[in-house]
């Protein structure tokens, strides 16, 4: 064989090796796709069903605190539950703006920041809504009664006062299960949607370089 038909040879072997070489990457990429998509449907679903929710009770609470401007204890109602479904919606788009950011063919150090970035987002997300999920029912009862004309606030304060103190208590009892489960060393999102990605991530990226 000459050293043309070698250098020929050798052309085709870099050839079909940079072939097989792109193939695999293109089959790692499909497959990192498809397991973060699978992983992370349901809290992309989730997230759509808080945004429709958020956006309807959004209209009720809007609606209701400007039917009752008359009266400050249920405009003010109104408003805190208004805010509160407003900021259901804005944590929802958030969510589904940072899982769209999540993609399975960049290089995997930038799909573990950007899920890290999604995971911390969600503790933060969950905290902000534990806290104020603690309170949030006080002014749901008052809002309930008002739906069947009854003025609860006005009616009976001190009843409602102690449910106030009952939610600062159930607020309490929140942030201290928090600090505990943070720091007996455990995540609260070890079993969500964002730490399966991780973890699944992590997986096949170890898998693919065995």
């Amino acid at each position: 064989m000459s050293h043309e038909d070698w250098k020929l040879a050798w052309s085709e072997m870099d050839r079909r090796v940079d072939q097989q070489d792109a193939w695999l990457r293109a089959l790692r990429d499909d497959r990192r796709t498809d397991v973060l998509g699978a992983t992370l449907r349901s809290l992309r679903i989730g997230q759509w069903i808080q945004l429709v929710v958020g956006i309807f009770f959004a209209i009720v609470f809007g609606s209701f605190w400007v039917h009752h401007r008359d009266s400050v204890s249920l405009m003010l109602t109104g408003i805190f539950l208004h805010a509160y479904a407003l900021s259901t919606i804005l944590a929802a788009a958030r969510t589904l703006y940072l899982i769209g950011t999540v993609d399975g063919t960049a290089p995997v150090l930038d799909t573990q920041r950007r899920l890290a970035a999604l995971r911390s987002w969600k503790v933060r997300e969950g905290w902000w809504f534990g806290v104020i999920g603690s309170v949030a029912w006080v002014p749901l009862l008052i809002w309930a009664f008002a739906l069947g004309g009854v003025n609860l606030y006005a009616q009976n304060p001190v009843f409602v006062g102690w449910q106030v103190v009952a939610g600062l208590g159930c607020l309490g009892v929140f942030v201290l299960v928090m600090r505990y489960v943070r720091s007996g060393g455990k995540d609260g999102l070890e079993r969500s949607a964002v730490a399966r990605a991780q973890r699944a991530l992590v997986d096949l990226d170890r898998f693919t370089k065995e």
